[in-house]
């Protein structure tokens, strides 16, 4: 997983001077985040060894959910407080939230993966066409340059990337979304805080 970063990084950093003036195939970020404001997506990151790592990001208007593996890490907006869940013994702790509206945005650690794409929104790419991921409509775009091989989807409805593969020498890595919903979400489809022995550290 931290390869995995370390390379989206490096393709940031790499192409982040590029030439203006190519006219986008992409909604902006802020044309999507307009559009997605309650969801729950469900993905998986495989890096070059074949080690596998899932996560699932729920966002609604009462608050804010993120999972990997046993950790569950629980937000709901105007309590001021944060709980980090542990599923398999069901404890947690609650600790005091310093800054919920960063929860409201696209930059928690799940969200960044959906606006892959934007880092090719001035390069020059092939379009490889329209296929389904997670059940939805995607349009495939490829792009290589030195030993950059990269191939990606976006949704057609909401636009954000769905599925990429990265290549190069040294490293590889793919995020694919498993499960994407939209609308109707609510965070007690994920968790009840009363199943839980929590250690409120905030009182």
């Amino acid at each position: 997983m931290k390869k995995t970063l370390a390379l989206v990084l490096a393709l940031i950093m790499a192409f982040s001077l590029s030439a203006c003036g190519r006219k986008s195939p992409f909604a902006s970020r802020a044309e999507i985040e307009a559009k997605l404001t309650n969801y729950k997506i469900a993905i998986e990151f495989t890096d070059e060894a074949g080690n596998k790592t899932k996560m699932t990001e729920l966002r609604c208007d009462k608050g804010y959910i993120w999972i990997i593996g046993d950790t569950l890490l629980y937000i709901e907006y105007g309590t001021g407080k944060q709980y980090t869940l542990y599923r398999e013994n069901k404890s947690g702790i609650a600790v005091k939230l310093d800054d919920e509206e960063s929860y409201k945005t696209f930059s928690a650690a799940v969200s960044s993966y959906l606006f892959f794409h934007n880092l090719y929104i001035k390069q020059d790419l092939t379009n490889a066409g329209s296929e389904k991921v997670a059940g939805r409509k995607t349009n495939c775009y490829t792009f290589k340059t030195g030993d950059f091989e990269n191939k990606f989807w976006v949704d057609d409805k909401y636009g954000i990337t769905m599925k990429y593969i990265v290549k190069t020498e040294a490293l590889s890595g793919t995020m694919e979304i498993e499960e994407f919903k939209a609308g109707g979400v609510k965070l007690t489809d994920m968790v009840n805080l009363s199943d839980y022995a929590i250690t409120d550290l905030t009182e």
